[in-house]
């Protein structure tokens, strides 16, 4: 898929206190996305663009800008570790591996249903569930090296947008936090114009720069 534009529900829940959101998302690929998140009325609550492997974030509600590395700044500003994720591809559902990948990989194994990859990274273990007909991602699961889950993202309900078969729902759990993603509108491959890629921020924003970690 070489570009998509995408509408959503998107639902967070933090330490037991949910909220819910509206999500417009631009992508173009490899790895450029912007995120638009609206409350419940219509008010925006943040502006997001990702590129390459580092995000900006504009709070409108703190006049603030957050620029910095994707994990670690979703990490202060959702409270969810998506660092094990490539994230504009984990927001949309897309394959998230690269060749880089393949040199982790130490087991592979499939039966009538699936096919089940295992990759061995310095922090732990990440078992992939693919579906065997559908070649979809089903169970995604990151542990340590005690094998106490890290991080566990599921992707379900696959429909076909245009001419790509993308999943519609996107869970990521995380001892008991959740991030979840319904996309309700999706349109691939149609175009995703430069100023689309683009977020307005006043230049009276406070600028807070996040370290490497």
């Amino acid at each position: 898929m070489h570009d998509a534009t995408a509408q959503a529900s998107i639902s967070i829940q933090i330490d037991g206190v949910r909220q819910n959101a509206k999500g417009v998302i631009f992508y173009r690929a490899p790895d450029s996305l912007r995120l638009e998140v609206s409350g419940p009325v219509g008010v925006s609550l943040m502006s997001a663009l990702f590129y390459r492997d580092s995000v900006d974030v504009y709070l409108p509600r703190e006049n603030q800008l957050i620029s910095g590395p994707s994990s670690t700044v979703l990490r202060r500003v959702t409270g969810m570790e998506l660092g094990y994720y490539r994230v504009p591809q984990a927001l949309l559902g897309l394959p998230d591996l690269d060749e880089n990948d393949l040199t982790h990989l130490t087991s592979f194994t499939t039966d009538t249903e699936a096919y089940r990859l295992v990759f061995g990274y310095p922090f732990g273990t990440r078992r992939i569930t693919v579906d065997r007909f559908a070649l979809g991602v089903l169970d995604d699961i990151v542990t340590d090296a005690h094998g106490v889950t890290l991080s566990h993202r599921t992707m379900s309900d696959y429909k076909r947008f245009g001419e790509s078969y993308l999943p519609s729902r996107i869970a990521i759990e995380q001892d008991g936090n959740h991030l979840r993603i319904h996309h309700t509108r999706a349109r691939p491959n149609l175009g995703v114009s430069s100023d689309q890629l683009h977020v307005r921020i006043p230049g009276t924003a406070k600028k807070t720069p996040t370290p490497s970690r």
